[in-house]
């Protein structure tokens, strides 16, 4: 019996020379990833390279096989057609960014439908607005409740955080411990709207710094977590 469902593609990644493996990620069933056959070929087939770019919102038709089996991908329809994500270079860049990321810390992810309805609704909202500098940061940092990591900010007080324990703390006894204005910054992106998050990150060194720090605190908190490749680049657009 056929499973119908709403996801987001996360990668396509070539697996020989006329076929991908692609990835995804819906509410329903968590991260699924199919094979599909003759996509890079010359010949015409049910499927196109352009049906499964990453971040792609789209509804997928899959027979569900064993667990740590590739599905098979019986049919796919686009649900949200972006206007701007892929014509815009640094919007396509910020996408770049995510798809990587997400791939990354989404690798055994279980369903979670809260969670794949603010990364849908994120995406929809990036395609449309028109100041995005922060956007990542404030998908990042948002991002952070539904896998369990945020950080509460037990005193206002506190000058420093330690990255490896997630918690802020007023000594520094640790090689993992932050301090300074990025302290305070972090403490105040915890606890506001995304439209305040320009009063906050007005440079592109309060960005990166702010980037940077993240990407540690992903590394220490996430198994196997790598930093996405795309980093640099997207950090070069903004400078």
């Amino acid at each position: 019996m056929a499973n119908v469902t709403e996801a987001i593609i996360l990668s396509s990644i070539k697996y020989s020379e006329t076929s991908v493996i692609m990835k995804c990620y819906s509410g329903d069933y968590g991260v699924l990833s199919f094979i599909i056959k003759g996509i890079r070929s010359k010949k015409r087939t049910k499927f196109s390279l352009s049906s499964i770019e990453p971040l792609s919102i789209v509804e997928i038709e899959f027979n569900k096989l064993k667990k740590g089996e590739l599905s098979n991908l019986k049919n796919i329809k686009s649900v949200v057609i972006y206007d701007d994500l892929r014509f815009n270079i640094i919007k396509s860049n910020i996408a770049l960014f995510l798809s990587e990321f997400l791939s990354n810390i989404l690798r055994f992810e279980e369903e979670n439908i809260r969670m794949y309805v603010y990364i849908k609704d994120s995406l929809i909202h990036l395609d449309k607005i028109s100041k995005y500098e922060n956007f990542h940061i404030n998908f990042l940092i948002n991002l952070l409740e539904f896998l369990g990591i945020k950080p509460e900010i037990n005193n206002e007080n506190h000058k420093f955080f330690d990255i490896e324990n997630g918690i802020f703390k007023n000594i520094h006894d640790s090689n993992y411990c932050v301090g300074g204005e990025l302290v305070n910054e972090f403490k105040k992106l915890l606890g506001i709207n995304f439209d305040q998050y320009y009063e906050i990150l007005k440079t592109t060194n309060q960005r990166r710094n702010m980037t940077n720090f993240l990407m540690n605190y992903f590394e220490f908190h996430i198994s196997g977590f790598k930093r996405p490749n795309s980093l640099e680049i997207l950090n070069g657009l903004f400078s």
